[in-house]
């Protein structure tokens, strides 16, 4: 189940399913620089090796075959401060379970409260 018109927003960020079938090079890029040893360091292992533009866009790749991907970005900048994963999938009892994660960027970016 797809949930790719999905999005919310807030005084300060905005969130939204990213649609495009590939990815962009410079969203790749700014994933990148949002996922520092720090913000990964409680993270999957899939995650660990996503440190440049080339291996961020292999694992949002893979992993939009298995989630929805929201980017929240600053409402102002549309700086990439972190993303929402919507995992889902369909019980025994036919009914919808999400599964929700999420990853925010270090404080000091921009775009993020210190």
């Amino acid at each position: 189940m797809s949930h790719s018109t999905l999005s919310f927003s807030t005084p300060r960020l905005e969130a939204a399913a990213l649609l495009s079938a590939t990815v962009p090079p410079a969203f790749a890029g700014e994933l990148a620089a949002l996922l520092t040893p720090a913000v990964k360091q409680h993270l999957p292992p899939d995650i660990q090796a996503a440190s440049d533009a080339h291996a961020a866009s292999r694992w949002l790749k893979a992993t939009r075959e298995e989630a929805d991907f929201l980017a929240v970005t600053e409402r102002e900048s549309h700086t990439l401060v972190g993303f929402i994963l919507l995992y889902s999938e369909v019980n025994t009892d036919q009914m919808l379970n999400l599964r929700l994660g999420y990853v925010i960027g270090e404080p000091g970016r921009e775009g993020l409260c210190q």
